[in-house]
């Protein structure tokens, strides 16, 4: 079984939108993985993940000098994979200082 590899990886793509009204902010993002990489699943290494991966997102912090809170949800997934099946788990985090 080869261990060594040479050639190009995946392109990773993001675009995020930010903007705030006060001590208001928000944020959106998309995010995702083109399949451009090196990748044979009978390979011990690979430099591509073999299925694109698509996300999505936003985000809100409320801010001033005294409060933080922030909010962010997302939902990555994973696109066809070599076993044909698409997934994802929908996520949140929030922090408040």
């Amino acid at each position: 079984m080869p261990t060594s590899l040479e050639g190009t990886s995946d392109l990773f793509v993001a675009c995020t939108l930010k903007w705030n009204r006060g001590v208001h902010n928000f944020m959106v993002y998309s995010m995702g993985n083109l399949p451009a990489g090196a990748y044979d699943p009978n390979r011990l290494v690979n430099l591509g993940l073999g299925h694109a991966s698509p996300g999505a997102g936003g985000g809100y912090t409320y801010f001033n000098k005294d409060n933080e809170l922030s909010l962010v949800a997302g939902r990555p997934t994973n696109g066809k994979t070599p076993t044909r099946t698409i997934s994802g788990l929908s996520r949140a985090e929030w922090t408040l200082t």
